[in-house]
This record gives structure tokens, sequence and C-alpha cells, in this order.
């Protein structure tokens, strides 16, 4: 359940993208650029925890080579549909340019190696190294986990927000927030208990911590506007990316809440959300980015109450669009490429 509310986040993070409202509201405290900052926020926190669920599943396992195989051929499937797609696309629009033509295969064929998607670079990155990162986690005593995470906390969080600039070119890339988090729920796994009961209690928890991320967000807004002071503007990035303390403490709280719920099995859910992966590939593809902008257009309205609700509607379409379309993949492509991976590959772990 939490993977797919995570992915929602996510998918409802490109619609700021999207709909350009970062570009039509910039830096200012009307309601709208609050829409916008709550669309963005979410999209953090669903990477966040779809890196917990991750970390937790893996912090006890060994390189399995059939499931990167299997995520490597799932992304170039769709980089290549979609670059497919985007060449029809251009011979009939007209407007076709071999040479951007030519830039855009090597991205299609080689999208984790060109880092075409972010997210799937640094989980591919983060699966060949967690073998080894999991035995220094799993030789830590409780006592030791906590100072180490401690100090992951204080370089990667305070540090990289709390002193901007200097840290910058250290810590700046995404790649240390996800180590980070995959060491949170290492300790969550190895000492923090579930207990059945406790959904309501993390899910007010996590509630007040978004609200102190608005707060403090809005707060470093307010007086940098006051002061005019670039510098202060930009500090207030920070509380709401995936390096926030804000950003870190509301996941762990989901994650824990969601944990403690009665565990059953639901074909449906199960179904819905074996395709997530898939969702994310297509709607943050960057050659479909203007397909998207055809199906959504900029909002032009005046009422936020409408603004909320084309938001909602345009993260369903593209959410429901992208479950059917990777399950038909499923049906498909993926049982080719299972097949060849069982026939040739060795499984790694058992």
């Amino acid at each position: 359940m939490l993977r797919i509310l995570s992915m929602l986040l996510i998918v409802m993070s490109y619609c700021d993208e999207i709909f350009g409202l970062s570009d039509l509201y910039g830096d200012t405290l009307g309601v709208y650029k609050m829409i916008t900052d709550w669309l963005h926020i979410g999209g953090q926190i669903g990477v966040g925890c779809f890196l917990l669920i991750s970390g937790y599943f893996m912090v006890d396992k060994k390189i399995d080579l059939k499931k990167i195989l299997k995520i490597w051929g799932e992304v170039v499937f769709y980089t290549i549909l979609i670059w497919i797609i985007w060449i029809i696309y251009q011979l009939i629009s007209g407007d076709f340019d071999w040479i951007l033509a030519a830039d855009e295969i090597s991205y299609a064929l080689f999208p984790v190696l060109s880092g075409h998607y972010w997210f799937i670079t640094a989980y591919i990155i983060l699966m060949v190294l967690s073998p080894y990162i999991n035995i220094l986690l799993q030789a830590l005593t409780k006592t030791q986990y906590q100072a180490f995470l401690a100090s992951c906390i204080i370089i990667l969080v305070l540090l990289r927000g709390g002193v901007p600039g200097i840290f910058a070119g250290m810590f700046e890339g995404r790649m240390y927030s996800v180590i980070l988090m995959y060491i949170i729920a290492g300790y969550i796994k190895r000492f923090i208990p579930m207990k059945a009961g406790s959904f309501l209690k993390h899910i007010c928890i996590a509630f007040s911590f978004y609200i102190l991320m608005f707060m403090s967000f809005y707060m470093i807004t307010y007086w940098g506007l006051k002061l005019k002071d670039k510098s202060i503007l930009d500090m207030k990035y920070f509380y709401r990316e995936l390096n926030s303390p804000f950003t870190v403490l509301i996941c762990i709280e989901l994650f824990i809440g969601f944990g403690s719920l009665k565990t059953y099995y639901n074909k449906t859910i199960n179904t819905i959300a074996g395709a997530t992966l898939g969702v994310y590939l297509l709607h943050s593809n960057r050659l479909l980015e203007k397909g998207l902008h055809i199906l959504f257009p900029l909002y032009k309205e005046q009422n936020p109450i409408l603004l909320i609700l084309y938001s909602l509607l345009a993260v369903m379409i593209i959410y429901v669009m992208g479950t059917a379309i990777d399950l038909i993949r499923k049906k498909s492509v993926e049982k080719i490429w299972l097949r060849f991976l069982n026939r040739n590959i060795k499984e790694c772990v058992k």
C-alpha cells in the first residue's frame, strides 16, 4: 500500500513541471506557490518512502544479478519505446532532427549509464553496493549503529543544508541521500519493532513534521523576500528536498506507521504495486514530457480549488494509464526477457 502511495506522490510532484507552475509563481507567498510546493514536497516524500521500502528488504540480501538485469531490461524497454514514439511524432509533425534523434538514442540505449533516470541509476548502484554496505551494518551493535547513523545525518543532512555553499560540491548528489535512507531502513529492520495498532500515532507525527516543514519553508521565504536576500531564499529549497531533516523524519514515520498495519495479501493491490516502477519510467521520461504538456495544458484558471482538483485528476489519469501499460508489458515482453535470464543467468540469491 505504501509503495502505491509513494508513486502517487512522485507522480504528483511531476505535475508541477508539467503545468509549469514553478515558472509562473517563482518566489512568492501566494496560494498557488503553496500548491506548487505541496506537489514538489510530496514527490520527495514518495522517493524517500520508496527507498526505505527497498532498503528494508535489501539490507540482509546479497547481489541479485537477475533482479538488476530485470530492472535494466524494463528501463531500456521504456526508453526505446518512447524514443520510437517520439521519432514517429517528429516525422508526422515535420520537425524531425537527425542530430537530435541520434543524440537521444544514446540515452535510450544506455539509460542507466547516461543517468536518464537519476533514481534508477542511483538504485542500481545501491543494489551493487548493498552487500558490502550490509557487511558493515550487520556488524554494528545498536549503540555503534546509532552513532554511525547520527554521523551520517549530520554530514549528509545538517551540513548540506545548514551551511549552504560550503559542502555543495561534496554532498549535492542525490546518491548520498539514497545511501542515507538505506542506512536508516537497515536500522529500522534491526532495532525498531513494528508495533501493531500504532498506525494512527505515526501518521499524526508525520503530519506534524509536514506542518513544521511548511512553516520553516515559508518563514525563510518571508524573510528572504523582506530582506531581498537571494542567499536566504536559496536556503528554503533545502527544506523541501530529499535530504531535508523534515523529509527524512516524515518518511520514517510513514514507513513505521504503514509497517505496523496487519499484513494481509490482496492480489489487486499487489498487482498495482508491482507496476509502480513502470509508472515512474513512463511519466518521468523527458521525451514524453511534451506529450504530457499536450494532454495536460498549462493551467490558467484563478481558482486554487480547481488547481488542486486539476492536479489530482492529472495524477490519477497518468497513474491509471501507466499501470495499464506496464501490466501489458509484464504479460508480454517481460515474460520473454525473464525466460532469457532464467536460461542464461545463474541466480545469485536464493
